[in-house]
């Protein structure tokens, strides 16, 4: 048996996969590799103790929702938490979230701050993109720590489209989310929405 007969079964195999893949919409090298995201450890600003758990939930579920996207890689919190041993307690700064980005492999990262004034709660979170340093703004305020799930869930989303390889235009890097609990500037007592 030659070599030639064994190549052309090889060959059609080889397309035939391809083609399967593609019609599957099963991505494959050529079609582009999913982003890559690191969540950086988030900051707590609280005026009472005990609201650890709300910071830690909130990176956990910002963490899993990002995730849940297919077009998103996320890196493991464990590793995240290794490479970010050395930077303190402190805020991080986009120098030190583009550095442990790089260490990290990533294409963008992702930290913030919960900042908890009674019954006011704030989610700042920033988009850090590793390859040329731009960052995106996003935020979102509520009333009650009931609404932290579904603040996490709206930043998360728009994180999400934000690094999304089907976003076209990402627009400059401003303030680009309100949030659904942000207070209405129409007057009428809506939810005001970008």
């Amino acid at each position: 048996m030659s070599l030639n007969l064994l190549a052309r079964p090889i060959g059609r195999t080889v397309a035939a996969v391809f083609v399967l893949a593609a019609l599957c919409g099963i991505e494959t090298a050529a079609s582009g590799a999913p982003v890559t995201v690191a969540v950086l450890p988030w900051r707590l600003n609280a005026e009472e103790s005990g609201f650890e758990y709300a910071r830690a939930a909130v990176e956990d579920l910002v963490l899993s929702r990002i995730g849940s996207a297919g077009a998103v890689r996320m890196r493991r919190k464990d590793l995240v938490a290794r490479a970010a041993e050395g930077l303190g307690d402190g805020p991080i700064d986009d120098a030190a979230a583009r550095r442990l980005g790089e260490k990290l492999a990533c294409d963008y990262v992702v930290f913030g701050s919960l900042t908890i004034m009674g019954d006011y709660l704030s989610l700042d979170v920033r988009l850090l993109s590793v390859g040329d340093g731009s960052v995106r703004f996003f935020y979102a305020n509520g009333a009650s720590e009931a609404a932290l799930i579904e603040m996490a869930s709206e930043v998360a989303e728009e994180v999400i489209a934000a690094v999304s390889p089907e976003e076209k235009d990402l627009g400059p890097p401003a303030m680009t989310y309100r949030g659904k609990f942000a207070p209405s500037t129409a007057g009428d007592g809506e939810e005001s929405r970008p």
